[in-house]
């Protein structure tokens, strides 16, 4: 190969100019994406039931609809969480399932099993996409927002019939979703007493309105030879009809619902309330198809957007309010600015070190032509143009001259020994081919344990991987290719005597004084590695923060009781907002309010975020939040170092020691858990227990249900069923399940209930009257009302139960950790159940597992690698323990920057194991070179290592600089690639001080013991001979 791009230059470089022309055109063609365009193998169950409690969604929404994925093929994993109102079933398949086809199948499966559920679910339940928190940030592509001077009904209909469908027909526009405006809903509320007085009940009224509203055949008739349908349609042409409906014949007269009744007109209940600046606004989501260019497809929305306004009736308003483009069209601009900064700072660093101008833009040329062949690989492997493969490919810059730069120097190095320039570009490429192939096969080689992660940072690794792998290849036939060439014809004529540097010959002077008290320079290094791993180990916090900070916005957080409205949660957002609207210079508010739950986001544009007007609205905000004793608030002002303000709240004791039973059975589990919670009272060390905890620290709400227990005897005492007991009670508080009746050719929710059926308590439910047969009595005579403490939310995993028993132990952590320990040990489950450690880490079990074996598997494979390259085993471990040479740098710039590390980190180290080595590959062949040649070790070592000096301190500074800009001004807790920058940069520092000190200290060490060993061996043979 490199023969015969010496002996053939016009040919490679008209191939390489194609190349670069097929890259440039690839390049043109890539879809541009906010994301990686991925889809991760999980499908969501959702479904919602107003006012039903997390047993209740568990046992009549939950349940039913996880016995339609029993049997389904490929599922790897399911989960599910029953909460107050609403039940979520997340469905794992396995890697490479084809989501398509497990969406229609599972919504087939869905489909069969809704019919069976209560009324109120059915319309609720839906099957959705997952998308992984890191990525979902619960915006569309665009948001609009549509204001007037109109009821919001009025703005949702102008909304569907003029806006939706010309969006709709826009390339790249996948869905539109219309959102902001609660549907029409009729309620007909019953009085109670006049209801009693004729025997009527809401289930009765129903009846009778969907009787009289009906369209439908009632036969056929013959005219003339042709057969007439005749249809009886007595559908409603408004709500007032429902009131002359006759309810019930009472001898001669008819009572009407206006007799017992009324009808109210308004809108259903929301389940959440957006709000702009204190009003009301309905909103316009626009997603984008996949595998369309994000940017381009809201390019086109925003011309239409624009030929729509002018159609605008006068009294009404459009704006963009979101713009996920925005922030892509930022982040795009900010890497382009800090890839035109890693190329100068390389250039620079190149110029410094080889004092040539023409040599470096040779380097720059392969990292330009790497950079197009990647984008060729892009294209035809069906990746997209993202922030990710784009920060990849800045984190690769530094990588992708390291391969030329060893490369030129060892022929520069030819050519200074005064060998002919020809020969100089073979033999010098010809001789690295060996230690380059390696070192660029130890960096690529760690990304292969990436592509098997199972977790949701695999959309990122993935495309992280395959580019820099992608660009290193690239790289690595540009170094033995057009490197030879093109320094063939720059090189002509042209004196390679090189100055000496003192660099080097300091560096020789140092390794006779380390080799020589190499005993302690090993201690010494040990005692470094030990000292940097526990400052890492005491001050660096490991793990996720969770911030609420959003840089421009003062944010303010409700948190409710459980068992609110969103009535009560409106009420008190309401008074916020009152607050705020008297503030001055914020640009706007955002509102959403949901039952338990409440946000308002105070935004500021960029002159007023750094003035006194946030530290205004954050002390506005804690003034009026005093008042409040029942929710927890908290409000977040970006600017204030102390952080956040919080108080209020109805949370349970937080008991600090815990564990996690399993087991199938929903009650028995529950029984087995009072039965753990009695046996942890009976020790004088057990102060207090809890088995309706939940694992999440932060949600400690209590929740309670009134337990309705019949006595069955006293129930046969009236004659009586439970059925006929749970009916009526059911009438009498919930009333008729909701449903659509039809008016005037449009669907219209429909209630009827009760007018005090909203605010009956458990003591009217006790003096309820109850007539069956000649025997009227009291509901409260059948059975007792009990108020019970329940959990907050039910959890499941593949069918198994989890509930938390909690308790406050009296001693300290060690002698509580003790007890639990022993107390797991000792006590016996049933057969099916079983204790689980209670996870509180930021990474799961099985990522921490997975984070281990990535670990594992990318060592044994550079190791594997530098075995075959070396084709011995002494000197790959002596090039394995750059690894922790390298992470003393990690330890010590987490410590020092006060920085966390995350899962980034994790992953940033694995990445750290393939580049380090990469030295310490060039410096061990190169030692070994000099052996081969005849030198003592000695000699080799400290020769070795000190003519290798400029080209290992070039490829060190040309990576360490070359990613600086990727970390330098950016967002710790929000870029993606800040810690794994860092990790980058510590690690290559350390390790490169420590390959040029360490590892030739090192080296000495394995063959003096592998001579000691030799020489011992041969004495043993002697000896048996």
């Amino acid at each position: 190969m490199i023969k015969i791009s010496i002996n053939r230059p016009i040919t490679t470089i008209m191939l390489y100019i194609a190349l670069a022309t097929i890259g440039v055109i690839s390049f043109l063609k890539l879809p541009f994406e906010p994301e990686p365009n991925a889809e991760y193998p999980k499908l969501t169950i959702s479904g919602f039931w107003k006012n039903a409690s997390p047993e209740t969604m568990e046992k009549e929404v939950t349940s039913p609809l996880e016995s339609a994925i029993e049997g389904l093929s490929y599922v790897h994993k399911t989960s599910s969480t029953s909460k107050p109102e609403m039940s979520i079933i997340t469905v794992e398949y396995e890697r490479d399932t084809d989501m398509d086809m497990a969406y229609i199948t599972l919504n087939e499966k869905v489909f069969m099993v809704k019919k069976d559920l209560p009324k109120d679910v059915k319309r609720s339940v839906s099957i959705r996409r997952y998308i992984p928190r890191d990525i979902d940030d619960n915006e569309s592509l665009l948001r609009y927002e549509v204001f007037g001077e109109r009821d919001l009904s009025s703005l949702l209909k102008y909304a569907e019939d003029n806006i939706e469908n010309h969006l709709t027909s826009i390339e790249g526009v996948s869905n539109i979703d219309i959102t902001g405006a609660s549907k029409r809903s009729l309620k007909v509320l019953i009085d109670r007493d006049k209801a009693k007085i004729f025997n009527i009940n809401p289930y009765s009224v129903r009846r009778q309105i969907d009787e009289w509203g009906n369209k439908k055949d009632i036969g056929i008739i013959d005219q003339k030879g042709n057969q007439l349908t005749v249809i009886m349609d007595n559908r409603y042409n408004n709500f007032s009809d429902l009131l002359n409906i006759p309810i019930k014949k009472v001898g001669a007269n008819t009572i009407y619902l206006k007799d017992i009744g009324k009808v109210e007109d308004g809108v259903s209940d929301s389940y959440r309330i957006n709000r702009i600046n204190g009003k009301s606004t309905i909103f316009i989501q626009i997603d984008k198809e996949a595998g369309k260019n994000a940017i381009d497809t809201a390019d086109r929305v925003f011309e239409k957007i624009e030929e729509i306004k002018k159609e605008l009736p006068k009294d009404m308003s459009l704006f963009l309010s979101s713009d996920r483009t925005k922030k892509m069209r930022e982040d795009l601009s900010d890497i382009k600015n800090r890839a035109f900064i890693s190329i100068a700072i390389i250039t620079l660093v190149l110029l410094f070190f080889l004092r040539d101008f023409k040599t470096p833009f040779i380097i720059l040329l392969t990292i330009i032509i790497s950079i197009l062949m990647t984008m060729i690989f892009l294209y035809f492997s069906g990746n997209t143009i993202n922030v990710i493969t784009l920060s990849g490919l800045v984190l690769a810059f530094g990588l992708l001259v390291d391969n030329s730069i060893v490369v030129m120097e060892n022929i520069y190095h030819k050519l200074q020994n005064g060998m002919e320039i020809k020969r100089a570009a073979y033999e010098g490429g010809k001789e690295m081919i060996q230690p380059v192939i390696a070192a660029t096969s130890t960096t690529c080689i760690v990304f292969i344990p990436f592509l098997d992660l199972q977790g949701e940072k695999s959309l990122y690794w993935e495309p992280l991987a395959l580019v820099v792998s992608a660009a290193l290849i690239s790289s690595l036939f540009v170094s033995f290719t057009l490197i030879p060439t093109l320094t063939r014809f720059t090189s002509k004529g042209r004196n390679r005597e090189l100055k000496e540097y003192k660099g080097p010959l300091f560096l020789k002077n140092v390794l006779y004084v380390l080799i020589k008290n190499k005993v302690m320079t090993i201690i010494f290094t040990l005692l470094i590695i030990i000292s940097s791993w526990y400052l890492f180990d005491k001050y660096v916090d490991k793990g996720e923060i969770f911030s609420g900070k959003v840089p421009d916005t003062v944010a303010l957080y409700v948190s409710m009781p459980t068992g609110s409205t969103i009535d009560m949660t409106d009420r008190i957002i309401t008074g916020f907002e009152k607050s705020i609207e008297d503030m001055k210079g914020y640009k706007k508010f955002e509102s959403y309010i949901s039952s338990n739950f409440g946000q308002i986001s105070v935004i500021y544009d960029e002159d007023s975020i750094y003035t006194v007007h946030p530290f205004e609205m954050e002390a506005k905000l804690v003034s009026k939040a005093r008042n409040f004793a029942g929710p927890s608030i908290t409000i977040y002002n970006p600017l204030n170092p102390s952080g956040s303000y919080r108080a209020g709240g109805t949370t349970t004791k937080q008991l600090s020691n815990r564990f996690t039973v399993k087991g199938f059975s929903y009650e028995e589990l529950k029984k087995e858990a009072k039965n753990i919670s009695d046996l942890l009272k009976s020790n004088s060390r057990v102060s207090e227990t809890d088995i309706n905890g939940t694992s999440r620290f932060w949600s400690q709400t209590t929740l309670f249900n009134y337990v309705f227990n019949i006595d069955r005897e006293s129930l046969a005492k009236f004659k009586t069923s439970v059925r006929n007991i749970v009916q009526y009670v059911k009438i009498n508080i919930g009333g008729s399940s909701q449903d659509n009746i039809n008016i005037n050719n449009s669907e219209v929710d429909l209630s009827v209930k009760y007018s005090d059926a909203d605010n009956f308590t458990a003591a009217q439910l006790k003096d309820l009257d109850f007539s069956y047969g000649n025997k009227p009595f009291k509901i409260g005579n059948t059975g007792t009302i009990e108020k019970e403490r329940v959990l907050s939310d039910i959890t499941k995993e593949d069918q198994s139960y989890s509930r938390i028993v909690a308790y406050d132990y009296r001693g300290s952590n060690k002698a509580a950790n003790k007890f639990n320990v022993e107390f797991q040990e000792n006590y016996k489950l049933p057969t099916g159940y079983s204790f689980s450690k209670t996870n509180y880490s930021f990474m799961s079990r099985e990522e921490e597992k997975e984070i281990l074996m990535v670990v594992g598997i990318a060592i044994c494979l550079v190791f594997m690698i530098t075995a075959a390259l070396f084709e011995s085993i002494w000197h790959p471990i002596i090039v394995i323990l750059t690894v922790p040479l390298g992470m003393v740098g990690v330890f010590l710039i987490f410590f020092f920057m006060d920085v966390n590390f995350n899962r980034e980190s994790y992953m940033g180290a694995i990445l750290l194991s393939g580049i380090a080595v990469n030295n310490s590959i060039i410096l061990v062949n190169h030692i070994n070179h000099y052996r081969k040649n005849g030198a003592n070790i000695l000699d080799s070592v400290v020769n070795g290592t000190v003519e290798r000096f400029r080209p290992i301190l070039m490829t060190t500074t040309t990576t360490v600089l070359g990613v600086l800009p990727l970390f330098v001004n950016s967002d710790v807790d929000k870029n993606f690639w800040y810690t794994l920058s860092l990790v980058t940069v510590g690690g290559l520092i350390a390790s490169t001080i420590f390959v040029l000190t360490i590892i030739p200290v090192l080296y000495v060490v394995v063959e003096s013991f592998k001579q000691k060993l030799s020489l011992l061996i041969s004495l043993v043979r002697s000896a048996e001979v």
